[in-house]
């Protein structure tokens, strides 16, 4: 196990903990102020560089975990997805769309590869797959 790894594991410990026992008034704080420690540390010590689709997908992976958001069933984070879809939706709804749509599709393309990373899917892998099988396809019929 790294010490990134390491640092994670007491995180979770300490997330765990503030969910289910009683803590002292200043335990928020130095939650607070470890999460900073660990979020420096990740910059520091990624495996992944973030300039990949890999390394954002588990940059954003990290991200959400020290969030303590990885609570949820893979249909709710559809649902997350699906919602923020139509978020990105509203953004179109004039004659020409808002200069949030970037934004909205960010957190589509964001939440996508936090769900990857959690299925244990490599994404990148499979983009390249599709993109082949997309290309192999043509047009079937359609046209162009």
């Amino acid at each position: 196990m790294s010490e990134l790894e390491a640092l994670r594991e007491v995180y979770r410990t300490g997330m765990a903990l503030r969910q289910t026992a009683p803590v002292d008034d200043d335990f928020p704080e130095v939650m607070h102020n470890f999460d900073g420690a660990l979020r420096g540390a990740s910059k520091v010590s990624s495996d992944t560089p973030p300039q990949t689709i890999s390394g954002i997908a588990h940059a954003q992976h990290d991200w959400v975990e020290r969030m303590g958001w990885h609570n949820k069933t893979v249909l709710e984070a559809l649902a997350l997805i699906a919602s923020e879809v139509g978020e990105a939706v509203n953004e179109c709804r004039g004659d020409h769309p808002t200069d949030k749509l970037g934004e909205e599709l960010a957190d589509i393309i964001l939440r996508v590869l936090d769900l990857t990373v959690t299925q244990g899917i490599d994404i990148e892998a499979q983009l390249l797959r599709k993109m082949a099988i997309n290309e192999a396809r043509g047009t079937r019929g359609r046209k162009i």
